[in-house]
């Protein structure tokens, strides 16, 4: 019986049924305690709703949400899955809550951050840390410490909320103990080591952007959200081509050269080498005109010049015979 249930587990790990999320990238010891049964995880394997993920001294997992939430769960830790609901068609209605039990971890929030963040929680022994559009990490090492990379989160206890915006630290020592900003210095060795190192890994999206897909745990409702983000960009490019397909008919109908010119310094947005030619030839046409103004002035200086010459040698001979 104990060896079919566990077949039975490991089925549902690999068809993603009722699944919230998806491993995309494991390394030394993981484990997902399902139903009662503890399971090595792979890649590709599915995680549902109430299923606790568990790492080794030597392990790390990286999970993909069907938002788009990324979720790394550090050495040494369990993350249990409390909640998660995501339908692309109404994004604003997921809701997804996590419970970090030991460990540390660094989570990238996704759609349902972004589109309603009040409905991501993510709780600690000393703290819940709900979000705003972020990418921040957490570490429960008696306290609880926390930093944020990007965005900003709000630390919740009984003792109130304390916002932490990007590139802050923050420590929460107790249930009844208001969150604090502490320096770098702070950080316990250990801990200092757990955020370094995931802060290291690479490929996190969020958002419902880029990345591995997680296959069937995306479902139709995602898809019908790419699929018309796509379109959309689709549109906006075929407007564009229109807009400058009619400009260069436009310019033709006044000038065709001046309507080719037109087109490539569009697509360009240089200007061309037939451009540069007329510039200089009107400047060489401005300085001839300037030469042609100039000289009849020279000409009129010249003719002065002969008249009063001409007057002076008429005015010397008088002097002489009066003389």
């Amino acid at each position: 019986m104990k060896i079919a249930f566990t077949i039975l587990v490991n089925l549902l790990l690999a068809t993603g049924v009722w699944a919230a999320a998806v491993v995309q990238s494991v390394s030394g010891e993981v484990r997902v305690e399902a139903a009662g049964a503890s399971i090595a995880l792979e890649v590709r394997h599915a995680i549902s709703r109430g299923n606790v993920v568990h790492t080794g001294a030597d392990g790390q997992a990286v999970l993909r949400f069907d938002d788009g939430q990324m979720a790394v769960v550090s050495s040494g830790s369990s993350l249990r899955i409390d909640e998660h609901h995501f339908d692309a068609t109404y994004p604003e209605k997921g809701t997804s809550r996590l419970s970090l039990l030991k460990g540390a971890l660094r989570v990238v929030t996704g759609l349902i951050g972004r589109h309603n963040p009040e409905s991501f929680v993510l709780s600690t022994p000393n703290a819940t840390i709900g979000v705003r559009g972020t990418d921040f990490m957490v570490a429960i090492a008696n306290p609880v410490y926390l930093t944020v990379n990007q965005g900003a989160i709000v630390a919740s206890n009984r003792a109130g909320s304390q916002i932490f915006a990007a590139g802050s630290l923050g420590v929460v020592i107790a249930p009844t103990t208001l969150a604090k900003p502490i320096a770098v210095s702070a950080l316990p060795d250990r801990v200092n080591e757990a955020f370094s190192t995931l802060r290291s890994v690479s490929g996190l999206s969020g958002g419902g952007g880029a990345g591995v897909s997680p296959g069937r745990v995306l479902g139709d409702g995602r898809k019908r959200e790419a699929q018309t983000d796509q379109k959309k960009t689709d549109r906006n490019e075929g407007v564009e081509n229109d807009r400058r397909k009619g400009a260069t008919a436009l310019a033709e109908r006044a000038d065709p050269s001046e309507g080719r010119e037109s087109a490539e310094r569009s697509n360009s947005g240089l200007k061309t080498e037939k451009v540069e030619k007329v510039e200089r030839v009107e400047k060489v046409e401005r300085v001839e005109k300037v030469e042609k103004i100039e000289r009849p002035e020279r000409v009129e200086r010249v003719e002065k010049i002969e008249k009063v010459e001409k007057v002076e040698k008429v005015e010397r001979p008088e002097r002489s015979s009066r003389g």
